[in-house]
């Protein structure tokens, strides 16, 4: 996702070794982004530099974090109406039942997905 990718530093792992019953990893020093490792690589382009910086400029953390939640709550809350109707007894053939719900359900869940990013509110920051 670009919050993972533009604004998540990790550190990367560049080798691992044995040592007695251990494993020792190895880790490149500073946590940087994809992003920031992707614009130090000699082989990228002068036009795909310009292009990956001006798509970090545009984009909002907190925006991109609040969209992931949100998504992600529609998902947990379809999840737990899927969970807690396929609990309940229904006259139908219990088959039929639960093989509609769960087709609704990926229904909807695609429908979410598929929807174009929200204005969502940006939250208050305080220092």
């Amino acid at each position: 996702s670009d919050f993972h990718n533009f604004f998540l530093p990790t550190l990367k792992l560049i080798k691992k070794e044995r040592v007695g019953g251990k494993i020792r990893k190895t880790y490149e020093p500073p946590a940087r982004t994809p992003c920031a490792r992707l614009l130090e690589d000699e082989h990228l382009t002068g036009t795909a530099r310009i292009a990956l910086i001006e798509r970090r400029s545009r984009l909002d953390p907190f925006a991109l974090k609040a969209r992931a939640e949100h998504l992600l709550s529609a998902v947990w809350s379809q999840q737990a109406a899927f969970a807690s109707h396929k609990s309940r007894p229904t006259p139908e053939a219990p088959a039929q039942a639960s093989e509609l719900t769960q087709n609704q359900t990926r229904l909807r869940v695609s429908s979410i997905l598929s929807q174009p990013p929200q204005s969502l509110p940006t939250p208050p920051v305080s220092f």
